[in-house]
């Protein structure tokens, strides 16, 4: 097994590729490699001491952007509740009775903390293996 010296710049563009989250497969297409190559390469202890210098260089601005994002969503909820529960509650005043009827349930369930549809499934919840590593590294932090 050919083991690699010193990180060349195909190296790095792979490292680059992997950190942006592509799998193997996508890595050796866009190098022009075999997936194999691609994950001889990602094995290698020298690409393995770059992705986790690089890794550990992104996650404080990866926390910064996810808490940025958090304060954004929270912000936009905050602003947009008023006018939601406004447009709930003029559903109310609707020809429909079947409009009015699932307006004022909508209403009364969310008061209540009541789930909206007994038969709607939680959403899907689609974490990456990145994205899991920082979650283990966060909990890991908040018990020490």
């Amino acid at each position: 097994m050919h083991e690699i010296q010193r990180l060349q710049q195909q190296h790095l563009k792979i490292v680059d590729l992997a950190l942006a989250g592509l799998t193997r497969s996508q890595i050796a297409g866009e190098m022009k490699r075999t997936p194999e190559s691609v994950g001889m390469i990602l094995k290698s202890p020298l690409v393995q001491n770059e992705l986790s210098r690089r890794r550990a260089l992104l996650e404080p601005k990866i926390d910064k952007d996810i808490s940025n994002s958090v304060s954004r969503a929270k912000e936009l909820i905050e602003e947009t509740s008023e006018s939601a529960a406004k447009e709930m509650k003029s559903l109310l005043r609707e020809e429909s009775p079947r409009i009015r009827y699932s307006a004022a349930r909508d209403i009364l369930d969310r008061a209540m903390g009541r789930a909206q549809d007994k038969n709607e499934k939680p959403p899907t919840l689609v974490i990456d293996a990145e994205t899991i590593n920082l979650l283990q590294i966060a909990g890991k932090e908040s018990l020490s």
